[in-house]
């Protein structure tokens, strides 16, 4: 879009939490895996939707395939939570313990996702690297970020991130490199794993306003600039 100067380019880029490029700070979870593990092994996590269910037959990576992967990587710290949850519901302390049952109501209500676009994200991202490479396409055109060069872009991450690493999504400014510096912001949440960058009182109270506010701030330069062009 920003190529074509296509007029219905965004006013603003947010990236959160996304892989980017793996190659910058590849220290475990796949990005570690994709070393010694050949891709063609992660179709063996796609299952075929059951007889009798909407979609059967269609291939699906299941949601409790997702969640395993998603509590093997912090086991310990799971069943310490869980533990304590115990604690508090024996001690009556029922503020806590609704706080631990809203949040896993939510963390463990996982959905399938689709075998296809799982397989094709392994690939791209975690093995050829196809963005941070040049070698993404669309339509048939090459995808080049640096042809971006009036979009505000906004990066964040999680320090505690092991899913996507820190300096995994804010590559994007490198990728992006024709960008003025005045149109990149970065933020690196202290304190916030992968899931805190997107929910809970951190993302609420901290990441959201940042998030807001750089959109209100570049829409409305933008809004400016086409008003002062159209006079």
């Amino acid at each position: 879009m920003a190529e074509a100067k296509n007029t219905n380019r965004p006013k603003s880029m947010t990236l959160m939490a996304g892989p980017v490029d793996i190659r910058v700070n590849p220290q475990k979870t796949i990005a570690k895996l994709s070393k010694v593990i050949k891709k063609d092994m992660f179709k063996l996590a796609v299952r075929s939707v059951p007889t009798g269910y909407v979609g059967e037959g269609r291939p699906v990576y299941p949601g409790w395939a997702q969640l395993g992967v998603f509590v093997g990587m912090n086991f310990t710290d799971h069943v310490k939570k869980h533990i304590e949850f115990f604690s508090n519901v024996v001690m009556d302390k029922q503020e806590q313990a609704q706080k631990h049952r809203e949040f896993y109501d939510d963390y463990l209500a996982t959905l399938d996702g689709t075998g296809e676009f799982y397989l094709e994200t392994i690939e791209r991202v975690f093995y050829d690297y196809d963005l941070p490479e040049g070698k993404m396409m669309h339509k048939g055109n090459r995808v080049d970020c640096s042809n971006i060069t009036d979009i505000p872009l906004f990066t964040v991450e999680g320090e505690k991130d092991d899913m996507c690493l820190v300096g995994n999504t804010e590559v994007a400014h490198t990728i992006c490199s024709n960008l003025p510096d005045e149109l990149r912001q970065h933020h690196l949440q202290p304190g916030v794993g992968h899931y805190g960058v997107f929910n809970g009182s951190k993302y609420r109270s901290e990441i959201a306003p940042l998030i807001k506010g750089f959109i209100t701030k570049h829409g409305s330069k933008r809004k400016a600039a086409a008003t002062t062009a159209t006079n």
